[in-house]
């Protein structure tokens, strides 16, 4: 018998999904998100680092989070592997 895919712990008793799910600033559709999850099936270390970079972008701070994606769509975008541009790079000025 094999184990599903939200099942993998960390041997701390939390699964990989839970993990995500707990690691992500909106947490609506949870069914959705799992289905998402399982046919993903992402590497927890990449996403919970993608994770802690994205929520600083200016794409997520903005208008309070208003467009931050729901966590099906952001799994089911792979956007994990998404480029980031962090509020302070944008946010600057040009001096010259």
């Amino acid at each position: 018998m094999t184990a599903s895919p939200l099942s993998a712990t960390n041997g701390v008793g939390l699964t990989d999904f839970e993990r995500f799910w707990a690691a992500y600033p909106k947490r609506k559709h949870r069914g959705q998100a799992e289905r998402a999850w399982a046919k993903q099936r992402p590497p927890i270390d990449t996403v919970l680092s993608a994770l802690g970079v994205q929520r600083r972008s200016h794409d997520w701070v903005k208008d309070g989070g208003q467009y931050i994606p729901y966590p099906a769509t952001w799994l089911n975008a792979k956007g994990w592997l998404d480029e980031v541009v962090r509020v302070s790079d944008s946010d600057e000025e040009d001096d010259s």
